[in-house]
């Protein structure tokens, strides 16, 4: 994936020296231009660590330091960014990079788009037969929008057939662990988003571990039922 990095990713023009001799003026389309600028500098910013860290995630560059997994590295706060938007920011990277043709082709808006990106995987899994109502409900909608678009895919009046069809299909799921996400497979369902350093904010060590593995038989147990 990240051996693509510089053909497939394209970045705003932005000057890297920004003058902030705007913030002084009393010309207005200069403070304007200014602040424009330095907006383009914000959003280039942003996208250019989401990318990275997506690059350190995919090329294991974690490992040049002796560590075996990406959250681990996350965990050593080498650089300034707490875990949980770090690990955010991964995502948005790895999605920039993985999705780069479709997001061009609507003409993406970076600028108030980047957290929907955290969305778009489960979207596609939630709509896989129609992947491109999720690009054009990502460029126009907001993040609570698109999350509603997302999370309300199967909301429908169920017959006595559909309902006995879905709890059959239950036994077929399978739960899936994936960075601090849990999830039914095939179908993509999120179960669970855990924060990874929630025991370092309790102050309780095993609790992030003991409390997945709480959820994911509370999950299994309930399938069973059915």
């Amino acid at each position: 994936m990240s051996d693509k990095i510089q053909d497939i990713v394209s970045f705003p023009e932005v000057n890297s020296g920004i003058s902030l001799d705007f913030i002084h003026s009393n010309n207005l389309d200069e403070i304007e231009n200014g602040i424009k600028d330095t907006v383009n500098g914000v959003i280039f910013s942003k996208k250019a660590i989401c990318i990275a860290l997506a690059h350190i995630k995919e090329k294991e560059l974690y490992k040049q330091i002796h560590v075996n997994s990406f959250k681990k590295y996350l965990k050593k706060e080498r650089i300034p960014i707490n875990y949980s938007t770090a690990l955010d920011y991964s995502i948005i990277g790895e999605m920039l990079i993985k999705y780069e043709p479709e997001l061009k082709s609507i003409d993406f808006n970076e600028e108030k788009g980047l957290q929907k990106l955290l969305l778009l995987e489960k979207g596609l899994n939630n709509y896989k037969e129609r992947p491109r109502v999720v690009f054009e409900n990502i460029k126009v909608k907001s993040y609570r929008d698109f999350k509603v678009f997302v999370n309300n895919h199967n909301n429908k009046v169920n017959t006595k057939n559909d309902h006995r069809e879905n709890t059959d299909s239950l036994h077929e799921v399978s739960i899936k662990i994936e960075d601090e996400r849990i999830f039914l497979s095939p179908s993509g369902l999120d179960i669970l988003w855990l924060n990874g350093d929630v025991e370092d904010k309790l102050g309780v060590p095993g609790f992030y571990r003991e409390f997945k593995k709480y959820i994911v038989k509370c999950v299994e147990e309930f399938i069973k039922m059915y």
